[in-house]
């Protein structure tokens, strides 16, 4: 099967573009959020299909849905704690806990999805293009079936099978799995697990999420000859969330396209009040601490957490700390913790000079956008890849967090 080409539609030259962020929509997605947001600006027709409806600005022409249902029954089922993963497993193997416990599930959200009325309200105009997530997102191939051209955007690098449904050259002997902490300069050891892990992974994701969606797919569309593995063939175009700056040497054909840190932007003010005071109260830098917004920090581990608190009451700086549980006990004044913050406006603030950070792919293209060195604290997915492309390219320390002492942490800290 054969591409189908990304053609001007006819309608006025205006793309009538639908965005499906399907049932496993990971974070990390909200990268698929930019294109279509931007979109209407130039006069296209955008809907949105996630789990987490927007508000669109009014007399948009972006329509953004939220699949209410489907993201109640997902909702139920999704949670985890990746550090009573990591306490489990004495720090390794997260990534096939996580995996397992999404797979378990992957059919049941599927056909709430595509049955969600919101969805099956929108689908009844025909759209001219598609965009879908590349991974944990292939229920949404149901809607590629029906002749519109589609456009995977992957949220952490390109992964081999979207590579090779484009004949995209990989070579495991210099190009890192996103999944396996190496770098470029890998021993025979690490080559030879590289290049099992690329190969094999193709085929556990067909085996483990292709083969088992295929009969929810079927049955919803009435076609018992429906293969996504062949619907996916037809992808057009593909959007990696990845930067060469930031990333590692590896051949790109024409239609895989880098788009990281395209939602990079210049701080902008501050409009929380205690916010700004907080950080302009004296000279004293500041240091930011998230883990993102798919870890929880009320989650870490008693005594993580107790670590922390002393080693940010020994710092001579400010901290802004992203906590979303009760008040944490014993904290120091030089600490303020609050459920959410504006990331880029305070990364790009002037007094923050560290981000103690997961090492998400998006967090460290905005510490590296606004220029604040970083912290890692790799916790599982592609994040121990990132944080150890970090510190190799000199814009960082990397902390283990089953190994991390206070003194590891003031020091790493003070450091950068």
């Amino acid at each position: 099967m054969r591409p189908r080409p990304l053609q001007r539609p006819s309608s006025g030259g205006r793309w009538k573009l639908r965005a499906v962020i399907a049932v496993s929509a990971a974070p990390g997605a909200s990268l698929l959020f930019l294109p279509p947001a931007k979109l209407p600006q130039r006069g296209h027709q955008v809907t949105i299909a996630s789990l987490h409806a927007r508000r669109p600005a009014n007399g948009s022409r972006l329509r953004d849905l939220g699949t209410l249902d489907a993201g109640r029954r997902a909702q139920g089922d999704r949670g985890f704690d990746v550090f009573r993963m990591r306490e489990a497993s004495g720090g390794k193997d997260v990534n096939s806990q996580v995996m397992k416990k999404v797979v378990r599930h992957l059919p049941e959200y599927c056909d709430a999805f595509l049955r969600d009325p919101a969805l099956q309200a929108a689908w009844a105009e025909r759209p001219d293009l598609v965009l879908l997530p590349a991974f944990m997102n292939e229920c949404g191939l149901a809607f590629v079936q029906v002749q519109a051209p589609f456009i995977y955007v992957t949220t952490s690098g390109l992964t081999p099978w979207t590579a090779d449904l484009l004949g995209n050259p990989e070579n495991p002997a210099y190009v890192p799995n996103q999944y396996l902490p190496y770098d470029t300069h890998m021993t025979l050891w690490q080559r030879t697990l590289n290049t099992l892990v690329r190969f094999i992974s193709p085929h556990l994701r067909s085996q483990l999420v292709l083969s088992r969606l295929d009969g929810v797919v079927q049955r919803f569309l009435g076609d018992p000859t429906v293969s996504l593995s062949e619907v996916e063939k037809n992808v057009s175009l593909v959007l990696v969330n990845s930067h060469y700056s930031l990333g590692h040497p590896r051949p790109l054909l024409p239609n895989v396209v880098e788009v990281g840190a395209m939602h990079c932007r210049p701080a902008r003010a501050l409009h929380d009040a205690q916010l700004r005071r907080f950080l302009d109260a004296s000279d004293a830098p500041a240091v930011f601490f998230s883990l993102g917004s798919a870890i929880r920090s009320e989650q870490l581990p008693a005594s993580v957490r107790d670590t922390l608190v002393r080693a940010f009451a020994r710092l001579p700086y400010r901290v802004l700390w992203k906590w979303e549980g009760a008040a944490v006990p014993g904290l120091p004044p030089n600490v303020l913790t609050r459920p959410w913050f504006p990331q880029q406006d305070v990364l790009g603030h002037e007094r923050v000079r560290a981000f103690l950070t997961h090492g998400g792919l998006s967090s460290m293209q905005e510490a590296v956008y606004h220029g604040v060195p970083v912290v890692g604290l790799p916790l599982m997915s592609d994040q121990h890849l990132n944080v150890r492309q970090a510190v190799t390219l000199g814009l960082g320390r990397e902390l283990t967090l089953e190994t991390m002492t206070e003194d590891d942490l003031v020091e790493a800290i003070t450091a950068v």
